[in-house]
């Protein structure tokens, strides 16, 4: 890799050296863009967790055991040496739902990325395996006060699951963000208008919202509700964080996107972009494979 290549480019290439079970080679990549000065955070961002949704929405060649046992290679080599700061607040609970062998494995693999790369964040992250009952899901988030509930779809199979799961939140009255994450969910986004859970079809979406809202401190004093406390820490937040509708409305529109960039809701964000950028976004609203609501 070299600087000159566009994150697509790099993506592209490491994700075909994946599927062809080529370890080593994928790891190379990444030290080369480690010793050109490449933040983990992006490497992590930007090419581990888009290569594990790509594999995900794969054919049977993407999936295999090879593909996944290189990426697990080199996320194994990439974590082991990340910065960390590890800490007893908040909590996230990350929840497996596929029924395939192929995509719990997969549902691992993510899983373990998204509490490793949250650690790095003062997140305290766990990740629970498939196989649960939805009550036996909400139990284990109760019992971990956690604030934030990341319930992982790959296929459309997921939906009921953690919807089930969502039905036990709210019997249990947890105040516990619901997040569902993953393609699996992309046909979902408009299903809960009030915000009674957060709808990610990219993967990455979802450690990029809770790395914005950050580290809580463990004292004495009344925390806020999760659904108050993220809604607060993003809009006071450095980071540009806006949602959309399919039709590019802007639903809502954090501080920074105010104050900085004139952002409204109920305008076309289209108004706010530079020409080529609204020409990709435009694509992105013709097309059911990638997603309009990101972060």
């Amino acid at each position: 890799m070299t600087q000159n290549n566009s994150s697509d480019a790099i993506l592209a290439d490491f994700v075909e050296t994946i599927r062809a079970g080529h370890r080593t080679v994928a790891w190379a990549m990444i030290e080369e863009a480690l010793s050109q000065g490449a933040p983990y955070t992006h490497i992590q961002t930007e090419i581990i967790l888009p290569a594990l949704q790509a594999i995900a929405v794969g054919d049977d060649e993407a999936r295999s055991a090879k593909a996944q046992a290189a990426l697990g290679f080199v996320i194994e080599k990439l974590t082991t040496n990340a910065p960390r700061e590890f800490s007893r607040t908040p909590v996230a609970l990350i929840a497996g739902n596929a029924d395939d062998e192929r995509l719990k494995n997969l549902e691992a693999i993510i899983g373990g990325q998204l509490c490793d790369m949250l650690a790095g964040n003062g997140w305290r992250a766990e990740y629970v395996a498939s196989g649960l009952k939805p009550d036996e899901v909400a139990g284990r988030a109760a019992a971990l006060r956690a604030k934030a509930l990341v319930m992982l779809g790959l296929d459309q199979s997921a939906a009921a699951k953690a919807e089930e799961t969502l039905e036990s939140m709210y019997v249990s009255e947890m105040d516990c963000r619901a997040i569902f994450c993953g393609p699996g969910f992309a046909n979902m986004l408009h299903e809960y208008p009030e915000g009674d859970a957060l709808i990610l079809p990219e993967i990455r979406s979802a450690y990029l919202l809770l790395s914005a809202a950050g580290f809580v401190p463990d004292d004495d004093t009344e925390p806020e509700k999760p659904f108050d406390y993220l809604e607060n820490i993003l809009e006071d937040s450095d980071v540009l964080f806006c949602t959309l509708d399919n039709d590019l409305i802007i639903r809502s529109a954090n501080q920074r996107c105010r104050d900085g960039f004139g952002m409204c809701q109920g305008e076309c964000i289209l108004q706010h972009l530079e020409e080529e950028s609204a020409s990709i976004m435009e694509k992105i609203a013709g097309t059911d494979t990638l997603p309009v609501e990101t972060v």
